[in-house]
């Protein structure tokens, strides 16, 4: 028999019954999740056999092959509806392996969507046994022999408590833990490779109101809450509104495939499906149905509790958490690590597909500590997904991760494929006419090029993913070239969900007619919709995003060559090339972390980036990953030496912006990294990099910004910075006012002195902002804003800082700084905020209101 492995698969955000998908039917919210999974798991749509699918509250029919047909899927896929209620997931997935291990498939779509929002109300025939005049209507379904109660599941989870005596504090606890496990993911992003885009209707309107977040999360849960609601049956206490889970709209698919198919076509699985039993049990206990199938799944594999790694099991009662802890052993940091049903809710055709996409997630974060600790690294191998179903039925399902899938295979393609161009086999270009297409195949197909948090992908990988996308680009630019009103060049914006999927994007547009400009991912709708607008130069290959520090972002267009041609320069004076295994911590949207990875990319070296700001975290990968080089702004930089306990040997380069950074900064990484040697850099958005300093020149003053990087001039002209650059963006004119103040030395060294839309003018006086804000950091070592307020009709100077203490008192404060400070330089007012507002790269916004 065929061996059977989980590719991989999505979820949609859920929704509460009645909230945001309030008028969405279950096909609608299946389809859109089909429509992602042949991009997203790499399976193309005429590969998929079949589509299986749970479905508990629907109108009947086949759901399933509506979902598929509203999804675009050729109508030659045949689609299966599956209902057995709370299991209806786990069953279709079940059923998905059976018929691929018995060789009747090899690629199916399993999985389950759900619109309680939507279900229909339904009514006896007259001459049905369990009709009743008087109530005529049900929306439940009949679990067991006798009459029908809409009530059933509910007494069985009552009935539970009562013969368990189940502890309410402990209930309660279990409820909280819920609700904090799942914000903290959610926080974090921890699942978010297994989450769809948010769903939304073709209109602009819709698109701009996508909610991107489970509807049911509730992170200030309390036992204060949970006793100020209603008990659910009539003399009960142990079925609360807060111990059971909302009724939810969702759908959550995976791809499983053979091992055949795998091995043909190069894919490496996520997951091996091991085995899945499915039990019966007492229908008036039905909670407790999953234990009897989850010990015979470990019997039956010779498996013990302990040797699971990870474990996700549908919480839709409080009660089920407290017999899975009685029944399988205390191991509560490997039960739902992400929160389960009474948080999220349960969609109950999907819930099985949903808890199996959280089981791979948490198999795949094995290495990060506060997510599982205490098991042997060797053991770390097994998940089991288990439900507990409306009529008393238990499934349980097992899976081995696969940690290290056979890649040789597919790379040998992906060198074939790297070397060819899409159309009729065309050669690549010559070098000579070389691009960021041609730059990426060039490289070592085998060579790891970027990890993200947990996901690795080699530079053959990237092409391959790339030309799936760049072959359906080019096939609509046939379809749009009968339209003679249509520009050669059009923007293609790319909201960075992950980076992976950005560059993805980013490569798959070359030499074509889209021009790829990377926008952080939760870019206000109003901004989005602006830029959308930016007429794109014939020329351009590519644009960035000004920083926003001082206004609304912007698009600037590049053509290759003024970037690509400084890539040899600065990496020469950054120290990186192909051996560099990077990291780096931020959005693409941030032309800095964007320039140093394309940068590296041209000379085949690694990139380790995470968006998550949790320093820990970085250090964990910078340690996993053997990172020797480390791009940071001085304020993350500072923040990851914190949480470092003793020093890193082995990273060898660590670059920077130079502004605030000194030798009190210096002296700290240098004593966390000892081996480390520091670069400082400034530039502008306009020019690209300006001018470098290596530590051996970092003085005391924080403002020097150093010496010009080869082929840039600069000189100060009327206190500013004026720059002529080959680098330059399409359209700024040279020598190009960078808009900083600064001064030179007679060394020939640069001062950045601020920007000179940061003067403020206080009631006739000129007084540079950046002077007082770099004052209080080398003094009081806070971030902070100066402005201008009024009392009255009388201007005055005040300073809004970030910090967990307050600074001391005004007259303290003037004493200490009117040393470095003109009186009317020093602020009248110092006001501590909790969070000042900065752009993706950690600059304050000024003219933000």
């Amino acid at each position: 028999m065929e061996h059977v492995g989980i590719v991989g698969g999505l979820r949609t955000y859920i929704g509460v019954e009645g909230g945001m998908y309030r008028n969405v039917s279950a096909e609608q919210l299946g389809a859109h999740v089909l429509r992602q999974i042949p991009v997203r798991c790499g399976i193309p749509v005429e590969d998929i056999d079949m589509v299986i699918a749970g479905n508990g509250i629907g109108g009947g029919g086949n759901v399933t092959r509506l979902a598929l047909l509203e999804a675009g899927y050729p109508q030659e896929i045949s689609g299966i509806t599956v209902d057995v209620q709370c299991g209806s997931g786990l069953e279709a997935i079940a059923m998905a392996a059976a018929r691929i291990e018995a060789g009747l498939a090899d690629v199916i779509v399993a999985g389950g969507m759900e619109s309680a929002s939507t279900k229909p109300t339904r009514v006896h025939n007259e001459r049905h046994p369990d009709y009743c005049a008087e109530h005529p209507a049900y929306s439940v379904a009949k679990f067991a022999p006798g009459m029908q109660d809409e009530l059933a599941m509910l007494k069985g989870a009552e009935r539970v408590g009562r013969k368990l005596g189940i502890d309410k504090n402990a209930m309660e606890q279990y409820v909280i833990t819920s609700h904090q496990r799942a914000a903290e993911a959610a926080e974090h992003g921890l699942l978010n490779d297994v989450l769809a885009t948010p769903y939304y209707e073709s209109s602009e309107v819709d698109s701009r109101n996508a909610k991107a977040y489970d509807e049911g999360i509730r992170p200030k849960m309390s036992e204060r809450l949970l006793r100020r609601l209603p008990a659910l049956v009539p003399g009960g206490e142990y079925v609360t509104a807060g111990t059971v889970s909302l009724t939810n709209d969702g759908a959550a698919f995976v791809v499983l495939c053979s091992a055949k198919y795998a091995s043909t076509h190069e894919l490496s699985w996520e997951a091996r499906l091991v085995d899945v039993v499915s039990v019966g049990a007492d229908p008036d206990y039905s909670p407790e149905s999953m234990v009897p199938a989850i010990r015979k799944l470990l019997e039956r594999n010779a498996v013990s509790a302990e040797q699971i790694t990870a474990w996700e099991y549908n919480e839709a009662f409080a009660v089920i958490d407290e017999i899975v802890a009685g029944e399988l052993g205390e191991h509560c940091d490997r039960y739902n690590i992400y929160g389960g049903a009474l948080a999220y809710g349960h969609p109950y055709g999907a819930s099985g597909a949903i808890i199996t996409l959280h089981l791979l997630q948490a198999l795949r974060q094995l290495d990060v500590p506060e997510v599982i600790s205490g098991m042997d690294e060797s053991e770390r191998k097994y998940g089991i997904a288990a439900v507990s179903a409306a009529g008393g039925i238990g499934t349980a399902m097992l899976v081995e991760w696969n940690k290290e899938p056979d890649k040789t295979k597919k790379e040998e393609k992906q060198v074939t494929e790297c070397r060819m161009n899409e159309q009729e086999g065309k050669k690549l270009q010559n070098e000579e006419n070389v691009g960021y297409w041609d730059m990426l195949c060039q490289q070592s197909e085998s060579h790891i090029m970027l990890v993200e948090d947990d996901h690795v992908i080699t530079y053959g990988q990237m092409v391959e993913q790339a030309s799936l996308m760049r072959q359906q680009i080019r096939d609509e630019e046939t379809d749009k070239e009968k339209n003679p009103e249509r520009n050669s060049k059009q923007l293609y914006l790319v909201r960075e969900h992950s980076i992976t999927e950005a560059f993805v994007v980013f490569f798959a547009c070359q030499e074509t007619s889209y021009v790829p400009v990377i926008v952080p991912e939760d870019m206000p709708d109003e901004d989005y919709m602006l830029l959308e607008r930016t007429p794109v130069p014939e020329q351009a290959v590519m644009g960035v995003l000004t920083s926003g520090t001082t206004g609304r972002q912007k698009i600037m267009f590049r053509t290759f060559a003024s970037w690509a041609d400084f890539f040899p320069v600065q990496n020469d004076i950054f120290s990186m090339g192909e051996d560099t295994v990077l990291f780096a911590q931020g959005s693409l949207a941030f032309t800095g972390n964007l320039n140093l990875y394309m940068g590296l990319f041209a000379t085949g070296g690694t990139v380790v980036a995470t968006k998550r700001f949790r320093p820990r975290y970085w250090l964990q990968l910078i340690l996993q990953h053997k990172v020797n080089a480390i791009y940071l702004i001085p304020a993350k930089m500072m923040a990851l030496c914190r949480v470092v306990g003793r020093p890193v040997y082995g990273v060898r380069h660590f670059t920077t912006g130079s502004q605030s950074f000194g030798q009190q900064e210096l002296a700290k990484v240098k004593h966390v990294f000892p081996d480390i040697h520091v670069v400082l850099y400034y530039g502008a958005s306009e020019v690209s990099y300006i001018t470098y300093l290596s530590e051996e020149e970092i003085t005391e003053d924080a403002s020097q910004v150093g010496r010009l990087f080869p082929n840039v001039k600069a000189v100060i002209r009327d206190g500013s910075f004026y720059v002529e650059s080959a680098y330059g963006v399409i359209g700024v004119k040279m020598p190009h006012n960078t808009g900083d103040l600064g001064r030179m030395d007679e060394k020939g060294y640069f001062y950045f002195l601020g920007r000179a839309d940061d003067i403020l003018n206080i009631n006739g006086r000129k007084v540079s902002a950046y002077r007082i804000e770099q004052t209080f950091s080398d003094i009081y070592h806070v971030a902070g804003i100066a402005k201008v307020g009024m009392k009255g009709t009388h201007q005055q100077l005040k300073f809004d800082y970030e910090g967990e203490e307050d600074l001391p008192g005004m007259t303290q404060i003037r004493e200490r700084l009117r040393d470095v400070l003109q009186s009317y330089e020093i602020p009248k007012i110092c006001r501590r905020v909790e969070k000042l507002p900065r752009t993706e790269s950690g600059k304050i916004k000024r003219h933000c209101k």
